[in-house]
């Protein structure tokens, strides 16, 4: 029988009764092997509700797994032989694969130990019982005594981190499958839009009755005979105002807009509560200039916000029925956000 003693400790006997641990951490610091095992300590927890469980109530909501947790205490000696093990015991290493020969040995494993629990370094616990992961050094206490003077006796507690990936993705499904889209759906940036000349459902004698609500045309039933007539009675007194198409949906979104070669920024959506769209206009630096304007028909929008200095016309129809409301199913299609600019 091999008979090693060191610091007053007989490590042989002990490794003869206790498994060898090894400490291979994720980082490329090298394997820091045990010269000696002396104990072993594994926790295991599952945390328990004090509350009544209803019959048929699934357990995991009152019954949870807590972190394992692990203390060794490990013996690291400065005079194990460069041939490796402990007086050539099979399956030993020695430290000197950490440190070369320094007689300084342990003070080198304490410090990568300390280093370890200072950076967070996630572990690999290897002991005779399990193999622990994903493991971090909650607490070190070294002893020295008379003794431990020529070794470094330590004990070390490890507690498991429960490791997860999460990722932050924004979806929304297909409008036709949700009960309200309007509401529910995330807003979505448009980027910038481009004003449409293509305007073929432009009701102009409804726009000069929204902009001018005293206009002979806002009342008076149309006939077919008197229909062209009204229709260039409506493009004179439009005057030099040149209608074009804000291309919207009836889902939430922000763009940005040029009306009258200046750079806008608009906010768009749904309110439930007031069953009408609602239109935020902000400048170009996102500063705040007209919020919460409610898009109705039969109106210029812009009529009393002369002082923002826009040079237009903002106009709601509905193709066949230019006073009715727009709905999320129709907007950009039947019903349409006009502006009308004011030529040069």
């Amino acid at each position: 029988m091999f008979e090693n003693v060191v610091g007053g400790l007989n490590l042989l006997r002990t490794l003869e009764q206790f498994s060898q641990i090894t400490i291979s951490p994720y980082r490329a610091i090298g394997d820091i092997i045990a010269n000696g095992t002396f104990e072993e300590v594994h926790t295991d927890v599952l945390e328990i509700t004090d509350q009544p469980i209803d019959q048929g109530a699934s357990i995991s909501d009152h019954a949870f797994k807590r972190p394992a947790e692990v203390t060794v205490k490990l013996g690291y000696t400065n005079s194990a032989p460069s041939s490796g093990g402990l007086g050539g015991l099979p399956g030993f290493a020695t430290q000197s694969t950490l440190s070369g020969s320094s007689v300084l040995q342990i003070n080198d494993v304490y410090q990568q130990l300390l280093k370890m629990q200072q950076d967070r370094t996630f572990v690999d616990v290897y002991t005779g019982k399990r193999v622990y992961t994903d493991m971090l050094i909650k607490q070190m206490v070294v002893t020295t005594d008379v003794q431990t003077e020529n070794m470094l006796s330590i004990s070390i507690d490890f507690k498991q981190v429960f490791r997860v990936a999460t990722r932050l993705i924004q979806t929304s499904a297909p409008a036709e499958d949700q009960k309200q889209p309007e509401v529910t759906n995330p807003t979505t940036d448009f980027g910038t839009k481009q004003l449409s000349s293509e305007v073929p459902t432009f009701d102009k004698i409804a726009a000069v009755s929204a902009i001018n609500p005293l206009s002979t045309l806002s009342s008076g039933t149309i006939t077919v005979d008197s229909l062209a007539t009204r229709l260039q009675d409506a493009a004179s007194q439009l005057g030099d105002l040149v209608p074009f198409e804000i291309p919207v949906s009836g889902l939430p979104q922000t763009f940005t807009v040029s009306l009258s070669s200046i750079e806008h920024n608009m906010n768009l959506g749904w309110n439930p509560q007031a069953g009408a769209f609602i239109l935020d206009v902000l400048d170009k630096n996102q500063n705040p200039m007209l919020m919460g304007l409610q898009l109705a028909t039969g109106s210029d929008l812009l009529s009393q916000f002369e002082y923002l200095g826009i040079k237009g016309s903002l106009l709601v129809q509905t193709a066949g029925n230019p006073g009715a409301m727009p709905t999320v199913a129709n907007f950009g299609t039947l019903s349409h956000l006009y502006y009308l600019a004011k030529g040069s």
